[in-house]
């Protein structure tokens, strides 16, 4: 799925531009994601553990504009990617009312409103795709933003698993499951 172009302006008073990344566009959201991977333990791999190159990458942003189950949405400063977001539909007729977001933001664009603006359309392909009824998310134990992020937009609690992360320092953090029902 293809998000059309489209420039929103955040808390900070500037504009930046979502639109879903596609192959030439591999380079830079690598960059994105080892600099976002590095700069907090709430996300599941560390910056040493990308092993795609450029190519490798945009080859699965290609993909994602093919699949009618994917849209992905980057965040645009100028050139460089500043979050990026997603949305995955099942096709299984016993999970198809179920859809699933994830989102990552770089720290120097947190609270400017970039994580809510994005979020916001995920929800609203949600809410346009048929039988969607239910959109899910996990996050990690004590990213308390995340969870403020998820709770203003209607997400609820369902449970934790426990021991689902495990740090480089040997520490043991929970996942925790939200849904919203729209």
């Amino acid at each position: 799925m293809i998000f059309p172009e489209k420039e929103v302006v955040l808390k900070d008073g500037r504009k930046y531009l979502l639109r879903s990344p596609g192959y030439e566009d591999g380079e830079a959201m690598l960059d994105y994601l080892k600099t976002c991977n590095g700069e907090t333990e709430f996300v599941l791999r560390y910056p040493d553990e990308f092993w795609e190159n450029a190519e490798d990458e945009g080859k699965f942003l290609q993909k994602g504009f093919e699949s009618p189950l994917n849209l992905s949405i980057a965040c645009f400063d100028g050139g460089a990617i500043a979050a990026s977001c997603a949305i995955s539909f099942n096709s299984a007729f016993k999970m198809r009312h179920r859809a699933s977001v994830g989102i990552g933001v770089l720290k120097r664009y947190w609270g400017i409103g970039m994580a809510k603006a994005m979020m916001e359309e995920l929800l609203k392909a949600a809410g346009e795709k048929e039988h969607v009824d239910t959109v899910e998310l996990w996050f990690i134990e004590g990213n308390k933003r995340a969870e403020g992020l998820y709770r203003s937009l209607g997400f609820e609690r369902v449970y934790a698993r426990p021991d689902a992360v495990r740090l480089r320092s040997g520490e043991s953090l929970s996942e925790i499951f939200m849904v919203k029902k729209l």
